[in-house]
């Protein structure tokens, strides 16, 4: 998939104009937000669908959308993470007039809609003409908007992995013999990669040979300061930083599972695409995580520093059992996580929105 990315027009769009503008809320981190955006931009792209995208991260972004909007160039928006677009129509007040849909990203509905935000998020989730979630469970959290429940969408996430150049064990002083945990996540404290640290230092004195490795951007600056030097003195920990998305495949390969710790999520993306190579997981049991593996099939759940260690011992001393758990974690992503039908689902909703606006 992902070849020949040439515009061209949507199936069912029968008259000008025809294109649909994404709003990113970012584009040049490696993150969820900004991975998720350039999956969808380049699977419809192949679709035949005409789309476009700015990213609010970067500020000559408004007058560009304000003058497009003056020009028609648009059919309607399609917005990620309710909190950002909020601030968009803030922005670009003539946003308001433009059909809407919404891919809701996680953080968005967790605390956005729990916080000082909630009656701005409420309003954009009102306006828009349909609101797409990763998971059906975040459905009950949409539940306060009055007649809104045929205007969600669930549509679980694809996983989508570039390859290029290929990392080695001897490049980051692994030893063939390590057990390698891996933790693809931007320090932010929403993450808690605090919590996957403490776990895996409980069981280090016993098994010498574990590392964890960590990828991923410093988003919040502070705690990433925090964080790294808690960890400064400990060999065991790698932080490699923000890597170029095309590269992550090989970095999984590195990795024997891979941990997600977050306090919330909307679907564990990164998770996804470790386990889509083989990769047992060992997640937090927070909503978004939930539900996506059975426990004890493909990888464990976890809800404190003490059952991660347990469940990371077991796994680090039973390379079978690695390797039976990480064969089903890629059954599991190939039958439920599947980037085709992730993008049908979206052009069928695009299709939809062509006919009703």
């Amino acid at each position: 998939m992902f070849s020949g990315i040439e515009g061209r027009p949507l199936e069912g769009g029968t008259s000008e104009p025809d294109r649909v503008l994404m709003l990113a809320p970012f584009r040049r981190q490696q993150r969820g937000n900004a991975i998720t955006v350039e999956r969808l931009y380049r699977g419809l792209l192949e679709q035949g669908c005409r789309v476009e995208v700015e990213a609010l991260e970067d500020e000559t972004c408004w007058a560009r959308i304000a003058r497009a909007l003056e020009q028609n160039r648009y059919r309607f928006v399609h917005g990620f993470n309710a909190y950002y677009i909020s601030e968009a129509f803030k922005r670009v007040p003539q946003l308001a007039g433009w059909p809407l849909l919404l891919t809701t990203t996680g953080t968005d509905l967790h605390y956005g809609l729990r916080g000082p935000k909630t009656r701005e998020l409420r309003d954009i989730i009102v306006q828009a003409a349909y609101t797409v979630v990763f998971n059906p469970q975040f459905k009950t959290l949409l539940e306060f908007v009055p007649d809104f429940e045929n205007r969600v969408v669930s549509i679980p996430q694809g996983v989508w992995l570039e390859t290029a150049e290929s990392w080695q064990r001897r490049q980051l002083d692994l030893a063939d013999n390590d057990t390698v945990f891996i933790l693809p996540s931007g320090l932010r404290p929403v993450k808690n990669l605090d919590l996957a640290v403490a776990g895996l230092a409980l069981i280090k004195p016993e098994l010498p040979h574990l590392k964890l490795l960590i990828v991923g951007a410093a988003i919040d600056h502070g705690y990433a300061e925090s964080f790294l030097s808690k960890v400064a003195d400990w060999p065991w920990v790698l932080y490699l930083g923000e890597i170029p998305h095309r590269q992550m495949a090989s970095l999984y390969l590195l990795g024997d599972v891979v941990v997600n710790s977050s306090l919330a999520e909307g679907q564990p993306q990164a998770a996804l695409e470790a386990m889509s190579l083989a990769r047992p997981a060992l997640l937090s049991a927070v909503p978004g995580n939930l539900g996506i593996m059975e426990h004890g099939r493909q990888g464990y759940y976890f809800a404190s520093p003490e059952q991660l260690a347990e469940y990371a011992l077991e796994l680090a001393r039973d390379p079978e059992k690695r390797l039976i758990m990480g064969e089903r974690a890629r059954d599991l992503t190939g039958r439920c996580f599947s980037l085709t039908a992730e993008i049908n689902a979206y052009k069928h909703l695009y299709s939809i929105m062509f006919k009703q606006h």
